[in-house]
């Protein structure tokens, strides 16, 4: 009788060993996701973490979130160093472009400032365009993303990080 197990035994537990590595491999690129988006724009992986949740629980992508905040620091850092333009843009919108000592302001806390805005808009062409202006063309995709404002992308953030989903960039 126990001869008759061995075969179903090891099937099951290759099927098992085969399900880890999956998962294994999947974390990993996940991870590299997040690396490299993180590089690209100086926000921290364990931040990234929480927006691509947010982004994907409001019919926004993490490629759009990607995008979009890549769009945003090229706009922040020409406004920092005074473009008229882009100074005019975060003018607009009532955002703080510069720290009290003259430094350009995190990516991340722009981020929240521009949703707390953004949720404020109503909806329509205009609403459209302004985010397009800031977020280049991502950014009618973040739309939906951006009208949950700061709290509601806190809140889902706080959801990702109890889910054991956001990882930090030890």
């Amino acid at each position: 009788v126990l001869l008759d197990l061995g075969k179903p035994l090891a099937i099951a537990g290759a099927a098992i060993t085969g399900s880890l590595v999956a998962m294994a491999k999947v974390t990993h690129n996940y991870g590299d996701i997040l690396d490299e988006t993180s590089e690209k724009t100086g926000v921290s992986v364990e931040q990234l973490g929480r927006l691509k949740f947010a982004a994907e629980q409001l019919d926004s992508s993490f490629e759009g979130i990607s995008v979009g905040l890549k769009f945003l620091a090229k706009n922040l850092v020409e406004a920092g160093t005074g473009s008229k333009e882009q100074v005019k843009l975060f003018k607009a919108f009532g955002v703080e472009v510069k720290t009290a000592s003259g430094s350009v302001r995190p990516l991340n806390d722009v981020l929240f400032d521009m949703a707390a805005r953004f949720k404020s808009l109503p909806s329509g062409a205009e609403k459209t365009a302004l985010a397009m202006k800031v977020f280049g063309k991502a950014g009618q995709d973040l739309i939906p993303f951006l009208n949950a404002g700061p709290e509601g992308l806190k809140k889902l953030g706080d959801e990702a990080e109890r889910m054991g989903i956001v990882m930090d960039g030890a």
